[in-house]
């Protein structure tokens, strides 16, 4: 590769981080199934934690959740059994507690209006990574989600990460939908289809730049 593929490939990868976004609101068109196959490609190809799977291959499954499919109707009503079961641990503790509150708050509505991406995109993307020792399966799992969001934002896909379905690993009907031992494996969980909006560079929060050199 020549300096000027280089900075090419450079500018493009630039591209893809600034306009990275997540998408709350979906057309009903469908994806077709090879985009929706390309975007998981990327996920299989991210990085894991070699010693926590033993040097296996079979640590890592995807399964894709249609909108209009019963599975889907009864991953909602997990989703929003979950989020009642939160909100009652932790609402008594909000009172002083200010991003507490806003958790709170944020969980009430998922409650009431559904978690966004999951029933409106077309598509619900449920990765599986084997718990292993170390347990840093979620790890892998943020990997897994990056390589598909970028993915994703090439291919002009709306994506939504799912974090709730990360809390359903002992979850034994949601498991048994999976067809997967309960316990065994981490989750996560992304909703993909097409963006109501085009997404633009402008209109993302990101961290104030903050480095500091120790030398």
């Amino acid at each position: 590769m020549n300096n000027l593929e280089k900075n090419n490939v450079n500018e493009v990868l630039d591209m893809l981080l600034r306009t990275r976004r997540s998408v709350r609101s979906f057309t009903k068109e469908v994806p077709s199934k090879q985009l929706v196959e390309d975007i998981i490609e990327t996920g299989r190809l991210a990085p894991y934690a070699i010693l926590a799977v033993a040097k296996q291959t079979d640590f890592r499954h995807f399964f894709v959740i249609s909108n209009n499919s019963v599975q889907m109707d009864k991953i909602k009503n997990i989703i929003v059994d979950v989020i009642k079961t939160q909100i009652s641990t932790h609402e008594n503790k909000a009172e002083i507690n200010i991003t507490l509150q806003s958790f709170i708050s944020s969980l009430k509505m998922q409650a009431e209006k559904g978690v966004l991406g999951v029933g409106t995109a077309p598509y619900l993307i449920i990765v599986a990574e084997r718990r292993g020792i170390p347990a840093i399966e979620q790890k892998s799992l943020s990997h897994v989600m990056q390589n598909m969001w970028l993915k994703s934002t090439a291919l002009g896909l709306g994506f939504e990460l799912v974090s709730v379905i990360g809390r359903l690993s002992d979850n034994k009907e949601f498991c048994d939908i999976l067809g997967v031992q309960t316990g065994e494996y981490g989750f996560d969980a992304c909703a993909i289809g097409f963006p109501t909006t085009s997404v633009t560079r402008e209109g993302r929060a990101v961290p104030n730049p903050s480095i500091k050199w120790i030398e």
